[in-house]
């Protein structure tokens, strides 16, 4: 067993070894080489050796050069999958992973230009079909493709799929990962907020109802997440027609947002516009 030295590759930045552009170039080098092995085993001329996993804490710098690590993912596949599969983990630790959420910001952009864009990548309804033949159709990483894919599908426009996809994935989760677990819970919120997009306002309302309610339970009463779905419960009910029980409710989460996230915080804002633009009467 060979031991390394030197930072990985999300420490490298605070250790002035890799700047910005170069921390986009590097990923993306070493995606194109291991895509030019052909593979050794499969027949289909479109598979490489993939790796499935590569991303900043799992490249080393060493004095010999960057050595990837834990190939316990790899296998012969379509290297657009893996292309997409290092950008969604990117994405995922930019919004989800304080720790890594700087270096991910950082590496996502710089690795899309050195890639030229998405066009090379498999994604969204193929990349969850080629996750689900690649881990199985429980696998994290297909549960993730398929919100993905929900997502992209409601910010087309298509919110009646949209919110049956999610609550698709929303039972897959809770029966793979529990009914608490953080990701249950997104894609809960994701099916209520498409299910408002679509028109049901009175299901989403109920929805956001039970959300905050769970959210208060798992998380804790003043979470951003629950006091969120205390937000979109308020404004379900307005847009369900009932300002009357609205108001006190979004009212409550404007003062719980001062109270836990401060009076300029931007979720305050929103509330508070939202607050001002509903009718008096």
């Amino acid at each position: 067993m060979q031991r390394l030295s030197g930072p990985t590759m999300r420490e490298a930045p605070g250790a002035g070894v890799l700047g910005g552009e170069q921390a986009g170039e590097l990923p993306a080098d070493l995606l194109l080489r291991l895509h030019a092995v052909p593979p050794r085993v499969g027949a289909d001329p479109v598979h490489r050796i993939v790796h499935l996993d590569l991303h900043p804490e799992n490249v080393f710098l060493t004095p010999q050069g960057p050595v990837v690590i834990d190939w316990a993912t790899a296998r012969e596949a379509p290297p657009g999958l893996d292309t997409a599969m290092t950008a969604l983990i990117l994405t995922q630790a930019a919004l989800t992973i304080p720790a890594a959420a700087e270096a991910a910001r950082t590496v996502l952009p710089a690795l899309l230009r050195q890639l030229g864009g998405t066009g090379g990548m498999l994604l969204l309804p193929q990349a969850g079909v080629v996750a689900a033949d690649e881990f199985g159709p429980d696998h994290p990483r297909t549960l993730d493709t398929r919100h993905n894919h929900a997502n992209e599908t409601g910010e087309g426009g298509d919110h009646a799929t949209a919110r049956d996809l999610h609550r698709a994935v929303a039972d897959d989760r809770a029966r793979v990962l529990g009914p608490d677990h953080p990701d249950t819970l997104a894609s809960r919120h994701s099916h209520a907020y498409e299910t408002g997009e679509e028109g049901d306002h009175v299901t989403a309302r109920d929805l956001f109802r039970d959300l905050a309610d769970d959210h208060a339970r798992v998380l804790g009463p003043d979470h951003p997440d629950t006091l969120v779905n205390r937000y979109h419960h308020a404004h379900q009910t307005a847009r369900a027609g009932d300002y009357t029980t609205a108001r006190p409710l979004l009212s409550g989460v404007v003062a719980d947002f001062v109270r836990v996230l401060g009076a300029d915080h931007a979720y305050t804002s929103t509330a508070r516009h939202l607050y001002d633009s509903w009718p008096r009467n």
